[in-house]
């Protein structure tokens, strides 16, 4: 993500610029969100390794919807608040040169790949050997912190212009569906 940031500063247009803005907001909630997760997976299973953990989302529905919907965004999906950002980056670096959009291309393909992985490891593949039954799920205190997180990056998957419109003085949302036509 950082890596795409950078592009979008270099590109020098609105459209980059402020794609970048929205998506350091997004890196450092969806980056919060994802620390705080895996702190709680290391402390409920002592250990972080990937391959001793799995099955996380049997039993333990608020770690596996918080996991899911962060990784989700983090994925950018179209409607999520990462893709805004990175769809406002790309095309402002295409306007700069296609090639450079097409090494930022690659780089959200690659971003994805490791993402898809942390969220099959954990949650999805049979139970690892540090996983016990007894491994609880998030707790109220986890959860006070984790909700709200989450729920800033859904409000800005709904509403990016929050971002976008009052990060320079043009509108970039205009500049954004000039490319669309």
């Amino acid at each position: 993500q950082l890596g795409l940031i950078t592009f979008g500063l270099f590109a020098v247009n609105d459209l980059g610029l402020s794609g970048a803005v929205l998506q350091m907001v997004n890196h450092g909630l969806i980056s919060a969100t994802l620390f705080l997760l895996a702190g709680g997976i290391e402390r409920r299973a002592a250990t972080g390794e990937l391959a001793r953990l799995g099955g996380m989302a049997r039993g333990r529905p608020a770690l596996a919807t918080v996991l899911m919907t962060t990784g989700i965004i983090a994925l950018a999906v179209p409607g999520s608040t990462a893709f805004a950002g990175e769809f406002a980056i790309l095309a402002g670096v295409f306007r700069t040169g296609w090639a450079w959009a097409v090494v930022g291309a690659i780089a959200i393909v690659l971003a994805a790949m490791y993402m898809l992985r942390l969220i099959s490891a954990v949650l999805h593949v049979s139970p690892g050997a540090s996983i016990s039954e007894a491994a609880l799920d998030l707790r109220p205190a986890e959860l006070g912190i984790l909700v709200p997180l989450l729920g800033c990056l859904l409000v800005l998957s709904a509403w990016p212009a929050a971002i976008t419109d009052r990060s320079f003085g043009n509108s970039p949302s205009s500049a954004l569906s000039e490319v669309l036509r």
